[in-house]
């Protein structure tokens, strides 16, 4: 039974014995859950002449789910019932997603903006639904797709977690940016919601039992927030926002109702609100299990490195000296550095992993300096590894998420976390594939997708080598930038650097870069064929500054004919580099 059917069907029963002690002076069942909280509820309010439901009512799910009239009170109280199995929560509302920030937060303004941007995640979602599995007869109509997958599949399966996953962590980033904003304003709607999605208002009575449906206790839950009350923002796990108090915290969780066509909602819940030496308890214990595991692993003496792993390595080892230097900031999601390291350490060698530590140690450091430059009254708040199945932008490159408070306000850091061997000058910023580049995404150009088909079929009659691909597409897509205005460049080019903080580890030359893309670019000069027949560079402020874009396919030569990617690697000043 779902615990809607048994919370509706235990203010049913309990309304029933209310009524038989109105008429007669007793209850039909003493020993029942209905009963005995009926009886609790008259030995709170003497004199209780009427009882109503909410069930009585058009709008029952507006409605508390008992109001009781009592002789000397002119208003009728408020109650809410909950019926609960053990020490498990409550859930004092379940709002739908597309109208809580209007009803709750009282800003109409806010809802539309999260429509908005719901609407686009959730067309996304459902695409990504389609075609993962693979469901025929498909539509343009968001309603005949969501029908097609309802009758496929009623629940979610595991091919589609990681979209479920990345859907709710993108709304609910959306989400708390709004709520961010509407903190630093001053706005009182954080507070009303606070008020209305814990029933502040109202008697709050929940009904505990266990397996054998036997009693465990009857308790009120009755919070009490002032108006003035300080309180906090916070994110939890992939899909939840947190609104602390100093002693609760409310809880909002959006999730699906049901399977992956269903509507989305949010689930209210509450706890007490963690204190900060609990935190830092907390995280000392995660960084001791970090660091059994570390040393397990360069005991492991593993000698091969893949890239991919020396990458998210990178990230998890950094979050670690982060946690490390600074115990209360909180885990927006518990641990899970902990499990990236686990996973991707198996192809890490023990001497990369060394340098990959002293690295990060240093290169915290230096963040934080850097952040504490920049703001004033600086606090870490949270933070959070984004997972790549998590990010929706394709033009957003960040690893990691800081919830920063200064001067009152909050302020979100992303972080994109790169570990080089070498101080090179260039890093990678991006691998776009050869048929985006030129697209809305990037350059606004007509896309060089036909092209590459001709060539491919060039290829395959022997007319081409991968050679001449590489450098007559470089060719093409130089004469289409040239041909391009300053705004499409400077647009293209801003897509390539995206806007988080850039922070690169040079793990073998004990050096790192903090560095942040937000000059103004006034004029790009583009250069064909430069520096070989396979690269085209984008300068700007008399060449200090660059991008390179260089044609290659995916797999080596050897393999044949493969996906065509281009390597767009950036310029940095190596005056900027700090050695430790």
């Amino acid at each position: 039974m779902k615990p809607r059917t048994i919370g509706d069907l235990h203010v049913i029963g309990v309304k029933k014995e209310l009524d038989r002690y109105l008429k007669s002076g007793s209850f039909s069942a003493t020993d029942s859950l209905e009963g005995m909280t009926a009886n609790y509820i008259v030995r709170m309010f003497r004199g209780i002449n009427n009882v109503c439901s909410k069930f009585e009512f058009h709008n029952s799910n507006d409605m508390p789910d008992l109001l009781i009239n009592v002789l000397d009170k002119a208003e009728p109280i408020n109650i809410n019932l909950y019926k609960i199995r053990d020490n498990r929560r409550i859930q004092p509302k379940n709002p739908g997603a597309k109208s809580f920030l209007s009803k709750y937060f009282l800003s109409d303004e806010l809802q539309g903006k999260f429509n908005e941007q719901f609407e686009v995640l959730y067309l996304e979602f459902i695409n990504e639904i389609i075609c993962e599995g693979g469901i025929k007869n498909r539509s343009y109509d968001i309603k005949d797709m969501r029908k097609l997958i309802r009758e496929q599949y009623r629940s979610f399966t595991p091919e589609f977690e990681k979209y479920r996953k990345k859907f709710l962590f993108n709304i609910r980033e959306y989400c708390f940016e709004l709520l961010a904003n509407e903190y630093n304003a001053g706005s009182s709607g954080i507070l009303n919601a606070l008020k209305e999605l814990l029933h502040l208002d109202e008697i709050n009575i929940i009904t505990r039992y266990n397996d054998l449906d036997e009693l465990i206790a009857i308790e009120q839950f009755n919070p009490v927030i002032q108006s003035s009350e300080s309180y906090k923002l916070t994110k939890r796990s992939h899909n939840s926002i947190g609104i602390e108090t100093k002693d609760i915290t409310l809880l909002i969780r959006f999730k699906f109702e049901s399977g992956p066509a269903s509507s989305v909602k949010l689930a209210t819940s509450y706890e007490k609100t963690v204190i900060e030496s609990e935190v830092i308890s907390d995280n000392r214990e995660s960084v001791r299990e970090f660091e059994k595991l570390i040393e397990k692993h360069f005991e492991a003496n593993i000698q091969e490195s893949s890239p991919n792993s020396i990458g998210k390595c990178n990230e998890a080892i950094f979050y670690y000296s982060l946690i490390k230097q600074n115990y209360s900031i909180r885990q927006a999601e518990s641990n899970f550095y902990i499990k990236m390291f686990s996973v991707y350490s198996e192809k890490l060698s023990s001497r990369i992993s060394r340098k990959l530590l002293i690295a990060a140690t240093n290169t915290v450091t230096g963040i934080l300096s850097s952040l504490e430059n920049k703001y004033n009254n600086l606090f870490i708040e949270s933070a959070q590894l984004i997972p790549d199945a998590y990010i929706d932008d394709k033009l957003d490159n960040a690893d990691l998420s800081m919830i920063i408070k200064a001067n009152g306000k909050y302020f979100t850091e992303r972080i994109s976390l790169k570990a080089l061997k070498k101080n090179s000058g260039r890093y990678v910023v991006k691998n776009p594939g050869i048929g985006s580049i030129l697209g809305p995404l990037y350059f606004d150009k007509e896309p060089l997708t036909p092209l590459v088909a001709e060539f491919k079929e060039d290829y395959h009659n022997s007319k081409i080598d991968l050679m001449e691909v590489q450098e007559e597409l470089s060719a093409e897509l130089a004469d289409r930038l040239l041909d391009s205005t300053q705004g499409e460049l400077i647009k293209g080019i801003k897509a390539l650097l995206g806007s988080s903080l850039v922070v690169i580890s040079f793990y073998s030359d004990d050096a790192y870069l903090v560095m942040e893309h937000k000059e103004s670019i006034k004029y790009i000069n583009v250069k064909k064929q430069t520096p070989t027949k396979i690269q085209t560079t984008l300068e700007w402020e008399d060449g200090e500054k660059a991008i390179t874009l260089r044609v290659k396919f995916s797999k080596g030569k050897d393999h044949g004919w493969s996906t065509l990617k281009l390597a767009c690697t950036c310029k940095y000043s190596r005056d900027e580099v700090v050695y430790y």
